[in-house]
């Protein structure tokens, strides 16, 4: 009985984590499988959404309102039920994998949702390529002046910060 219980739950939660809208539950917390021990800075639930569907590897999220933060997860394999208000869901559309040219802004920064630090990074362009090649990478920071390069699992997630020196790109 508890087996055939399991069994059908799991099928409900692929089922939902596979669909092609982004549908997501209230009070329940996708516990663990983060794709990063460090959460994106979000806005809504609905950024904490789309956020996910730029992530190759993302199948679902839990966004906490209170903290304002995204977790992006690789799997569901626990469903917690939570009373503070957090919301989690499934990620909404499949991603493409062509490459396009890096868009750089300078002087401004989006802190959090940090993959890997690269020192010995000689120019922003080599930064973009890195981010490129680094899975689950959507966009970098770059600090010219101490050759170090930030890569990114979400790109202008967050509140923008002025940074003066640095180079924040998105793919």
């Amino acid at each position: 009985m508890i087996r055939a219980s399991l069994v059908l739950i799991s099928i409900a939660l692929f089922g939902m984590c596979y669909g092609q809208q982004c549908s997501f539950e209230s009070n329940v917390d996708y516990f663990g499988n983060d794709l990063s021990t460090v959460p994106c800075p979000v806005k809504s639930l609905e950024e904490c959404c789309n956020l996910c569907s730029k992530v190759k590897e993302c199948a679902a999220w839990t966004y906490i309102p209170t903290t304002g933060y995204c977790w992006l997860k690789h799997s569901v394999t626990e469903r917690r039920v939570m009373v503070d208000g957090r919301y989690s869901g499934c990620r909404q559309t499949a991603v493409t994998n062509a490459p396009c040219p890096c868009k750089e802004t300078k002087d401004v920064n989006y802190p959090g949702c940090d993959l890997k630090e690269q020192a010995g990074i000689l120019k922003s362009d080599d930064c973009c390529k890195l981010c490129r090649e680094t899975p689950n990478c959507v966009a970098f920071a770059y600090l010219a002046e101490f050759q170090y390069c930030y890569l990114k699992s979400a790109a202008n997630s967050g509140t923008p910060q002025s940074y003066p020196g640095i180079i924040y790109g998105t793919l």
